[in-house]
C-alpha cells in the first residue's frame, strides 16, 4: 500500500513498526499510515474506503465458522454419537484443526 505524506512515498521496510502502528491504529480507531520517514497523520478522504472489504471479511469468518461448527456436528451424529468423551476429545481436536489452518492461512498479513 502506498501512502502520500506531502510528496509520494514507499511504506517503510520495517514491517514490525508498520504492524504495530497497523495495531494501533485498529485500537484508536485512527487512520495514520507509517511512512518512510515517520508516521503520518492523513485525513480520512485521502485514504481507500475499507468498509466493503471489511464486510466481506467477516462474512468469510462467519462461513469459516458455520463450517467448523457443521463439521463438528456432523462428526458427532456420525462417529460418537453415545460416546461423551471420545466425542469431547475429537471436538477439540477438530477447534484446533480449524484455529491452525486459520492463524497459518487466513489471518491478516
Amino acid at each position: 500500500m502506498v501512502a502520500s505524506c506531502g510528496a509520494a512515498e514507499q511504506l517503510n521496510g520495517d514491517r514490525r513498526r508498520y504492524r504495530s502502528q497497523v495495531l494501533i491504529n485498529r485500537l484508536t480507531r485512527t487512520k495514520k499510515v507509517a511512512t518512510r520517514n515517520n508516521i503520518c497523520s492523513l485525513p480520512v478522504a485521502d485514504l481507500p474506503e475499507l468498509s466493503l472489504t471489511e464486510m466481506g471479511r467477516q462474512v468469510a469468518v462467519v462461513l469459516y465458522v458455520v463450517a467448523m461448527a457443521a463439521v463438528i456436528v456432523g462428526v458427532d451424529f456420525v462417529f460418537f454419537r453415545n460416546r461423551f468423551w471420545e466425542r469431547l476429545t475429537v471436538n477439540i481436536g477438530i477447534v484446533l484443526v480449524f484455529a491452525a489452518f486459520y492463524l497459518r492461512f487466513l489471518r491478516r498479513p
